[in-house]
């Protein structure tokens, strides 16, 4: 922790001294103005009259790295810092020098003063310093960056550069996230550190239960096309893969091209052969390695977080209870899903036998875990999300988070789901 303010250091240090404060902040990350006067005092010796103080981001740089010299290339990474402060100066001055900001609205007494303080763009207000604990926990959560992306992407890629610099020791020169509509629990993109580009994505599960698993050599042994990831962190609540970056198409995306009429040397034939090989070479891999597992080794399995985990975990009520669905064709008739999980249903004219809710109850006992089962190696979430599309015929798996020894039936229903029903 460290200070900066405006104000000389006596005047700034005494009261935090008597009132037994001083000794939460490190001496060595304090900047006052007795810093800044002499600084400029060097600046004038060498012709330059350079005003440092706030808003410059001469103090909040010399607060975070002593070693700063006014005027020099910023040596932190963005994110690389935080600034929590009440004026308009603060943020400024912080955004400046690359931190995250955090605007604390018991500075502005008036609502003109509060107004001008939110128009300076923080990255963050709250009302009063008791919030500040919990909104630095909020920004450090891969969770909250995964949902930042879709309405903030610049300041998820800040939390996101700020995250890396953390938890896995990365400095990172630029962080670029691509949201996708279809990651309704990750997120990827590309960061590039040392003149190098990488390639990286995370799996958040806010409710899981059990940690997320890369069996990347797994799949690879057993003949699968994989990338394989330079570099694995994965941590209860913090999942993160790096890889090579890889340039040949997805195939969500080619298939997409094709389906709007916008593909420019994909076409559908193409796509459909070398689904039908990759069809052929899966049911190789299958037939080589399938073996007997044990109720107790199934139940380890990772790809049971896709279904049973998630049916039972409490994914399934923050998703649905209490929640109403739009009925189709309608902008203002819904339906409550504790109501729809009794109706029947009649698809295309068939009557179907179950209920949803009796499906979902029917769910919790087919799909539990703990249950002897012939298995086979499998990528377990190969959708064409995470699926790219090698020469324009072979593909080539990344993202084996769910990738282990399972049913054959799991390994290719969510495949199926997500090609197929999802989009």
């Amino acid at each position: 922790l460290g200070v900066v303010t405006g104000r000389p250091r006596q005047e700034a240090l005494v009261p935090l001294k008597n009132y037994r404060l001083l000794q939460y902040f490190d001496e060595r990350h304090i900047c006052t103005d007795d810093e800044v006067a002499h600084a400029e005092d060097e600046l004038r010796t060498k012709g330059d009259a350079v005003l440092l103080g706030k808003p410059h981001p001469y103090p909040f740089l010399l607060a975070a790295d002593p070693d700063y010299q006014p005027l020099q290339k910023q040596t932190l990474p963005p994110g690389g810092f935080i600034v929590v402060g009440d004026s308009t100066s603060d943020v400024l001055g912080g955004r400046a020098a690359g931190a995250l900001t955090i605007a604390v609205l018991t500075g502005a007494r008036t609502p003109e003063a509060r107004a001008l303080l939110e128009q300076s763009q923080p990255d963050f207000i709250i009302d009063d310093m008791t919030k500040l604990p919990e909104l630095l926990a909020q920004i450090d959560s891969l969770a909250t960056i995964q949902r930042l992306q879709f309405t903030d992407r610049e300041k998820a890629e800040l939390l996101l550069q700020r995250w890396f610099a953390l938890h896995i020791h990365l400095p990172t020169e630029s962080v670029t996230l691509t949201p996708k509509a279809v990651s309704l629990n990750s997120f990827n993109g590309f960061y590039r550190a040392n003149d190098e580009e990488y390639f990286f994505k995370t799996h958040v599960e806010e409710q899981g239960v059990l940690e997320e698993y890369y069996h990347a050599e797994m799949l690879y042994n057993a003949g699968y096309n994989i990338v394989r990831p330079l570099r694995t962190l994965h941590e209860q609540g913090r999942q993160m893969v790096i890889y090579p970056v890889v340039r040949w198409p997805v195939m969500f995306d080619l298939v997409r091209e094709v389906e709007i009429g916008n593909a420019q040397e994909t076409t559908s034939e193409m796509l459909v052969t070398a689904e039908k090989r990759e069809c052929e070479r899966l049911l190789n891999i299958y037939r080589t390695n399938l073996a007997y597992s044990t109720a107790e080794e199934h139940a380890c399995a990772p790809i049971h977080q896709l279904f049973w985990h998630r049916l039972t975990g409490g994914r399934l009520k923050s998703f649905y209870s209490g929640k109403h669905v739009l009925l189709s064709g309608s902008t203002d008739k819904d339906v409550p899903f504790d109501k729809l999980l009794r109706y029947g249903w009649r698809v295309n004219g068939v009557g179907l036998h179950y209920t949803l809710g009796e499906l979902i109850e029917r769910a919790k006992v087919v799909l539990h875990p703990a249950q002897p089962a012939m298995t086979v190696v499998g990528h377990g979430d190969a959708h064409f999300g995470n699926v790219f599309l090698e020469h324009k015929q072979d593909y080539l798996y990344f993202d084996p988070a769910f990738a282990g020894r399972h049913s054959p039936l799991l390994d290719v229903i969510k495949p199926l789901f997500h090609n197929i029903f999802a989009t």
